[in-house]
């Protein structure tokens, strides 16, 4: 028996043990160097650094617009502004101000614990003041995956955005939790430490990382775009987020066979006649 007891004691330390370090890991920064955007750009780009208010430091790129709109964009979990060059080239062609930022903890942000868009959200209002500042008067936000969540999040701030474009956003982290997990065959209740020590890391439950329930507060139009043959983000989750959404003008468009990939680049003809139909009828009302 005391064998038997001492197996089970030591089997339970290195669950714990091993679920600390996962929900560690889960959250660690990815910074990295990035080149000058002259580098990455044709056209003027101002490098710009940005205090969040609770007082986190956001580096990102402006691109000044030749009219009143304006986008804030956001990636997503570990990327940065590389992965939204496109997008904010095509914007720039439609005249609007853009600013790409790297959301905390990506980038050259300052290193933050990543939470999956909880504290992310305070980034993407910071770049919407600051365009605010410059006197767009129409600034919207666009997010990709984790960035699109941390965009969501954000409306509990009712930041009066324009309008918000939504990229292959999960309906609860806990479905894209479990997502991943069946993907890799891994049991359920293996995560049950990992996700309580994420939670007391992070400042927030799994209860509370659900954008199918704050997206009800939507009063701007939104955009929804996900693949059809998404694994990590189911498509009941998107269509929950499209049924809970409370802005009376959404839309919703599947892009033909992706799955959580970018959706720009893997058919950039369907991407982009989704968005200028988008824009136009937001913008001429």
């Amino acid at each position: 028996m005391k064998r038997v007891l001492f197996v089970f004691v030591a089997g339970l330390l290195i669950w714990i043990i091993l679920s600390y370090a996962g929900a560690r890991y889960a959250s660690q920064p990815n910074l990295v160097e990035l080149r000058e955007p002259g580098h990455y750009f044709d056209i003027p780009v101002e490098k710009i650094t940005l205090q969040t208010t609770d007082n986190v430091r956001i580096e990102g790129w402006y691109i000044k617009g030749d009219s009143a709109k304006a986008v804030v964009l956001a990636n997503g979990i570990r990327g940065n502004r590389l992965g939204l060059i496109e997008r904010a080239k095509f914007y720039a062609a439609e005249g609007f101000g853009v600013v790409l930022i790297d959301l905390r903890g990506t980038g050259e942000s300052e290193a933050q614990p990543i939470s999956y868009g909880w504290h992310e959200r305070h980034d993407i209002h910071a770049a919407a003041d600051f365009l605010r500042k410059k006197t767009y008067t129409h600034v919207g936000a666009h997010g990709i995956s984790l960035g699109a969540a941390a965009t969501v999040y954000g409306l509990q701030e009712q930041p009066d955005y324009a309008f918000v474009v939504l990229e292959s956003c999960y309906g609860s982290v806990q479905d894209a939790l479990n997502n991943r997990l069946k993907m890799k065959h891994i049991p359920r209740f293996t995560t049950v430490f990992m996700q309580k020590f994420s939670e007391w890391h992070l400042g927030v439950t799994m209860q509370e990382l659900q954008p199918t329930e704050y997206i009800k507060l939507a009063k701007m139009p939104i955009l929804i775009l996900a693949g059809d043959s998404e694994q990590r983000v189911k498509r009941t989750e998107t269509e929950a987020l499209y049924k809970n959404c409370g802005s009376p003008e959404k839309s919703l468009h599947y892009i033909k066979g992706a799955k959580h990939v970018d959706l720009l680049n893997h058919s950039p003809e369907a991407y982009r006649q989704n968005i200028r139909f988008f824009i136009k009828m937001v913008f001429d009302f």
